[in-house]
């Protein structure tokens, strides 16, 4: 998803082809940080509208089939959507659904609160490229 990355994803996270939505579309209340729930709702959404093409939320390896065909055979971007989909299909059903993506937002988003304050601003939220490269 656009990172996996996969989001993105789960970024697919990243990694997977992460959906990530804009810094600003995260801070749901406007009051200039983001919460985790906030990040959560932010990129799962941006994510489901990318990838759930059948709007059944959640996310199958079929869904995610456009995302890897555009890896060029044996890139490093075909791994790290492997691994991303590895790490994100917790419990193996062959389907993202909304508790992994969750949880994948919790990571994305925890490498990101550089000061572990349990908020994310100004540079923790830009920093986007730099952690989506790591997998």
């Amino acid at each position: 998803m656009k990172a996996l990355v996969l989001a993105a994803a789960l970024a697919m996270t990243t990694g997977m082809a992460h959906a990530q939505a804009p810094a600003g579309a995260r801070d749901g209340d406007g009051d200039g940080r983001v919460s985790p729930a906030e990040f959560a709702k932010a990129e799962n959404t941006a994510m489901l509208a990318r990838l759930d093409t059948d709007r059944d939320g959640k996310i199958s390896r079929a869904e995610m089939r456009p995302v890897s065909d555009r890896a060029p055979e044996g890139s490093k971007r075909t791994e790290r959507l492997a691994r991303m989909w590895a790490r994100s299909d917790v419990n193996g059903d062959g389907f993202i659904d909304r508790a992994e993506l969750d949880a994948g937002a919790k990571r994305r988003f925890d490498k990101r609160d550089a000061n572990k304050d349990g908020w994310l601003t100004g540079s923790e939220l830009s920093s986007q490229g730099r952690i989506r490269g790591k997998g």
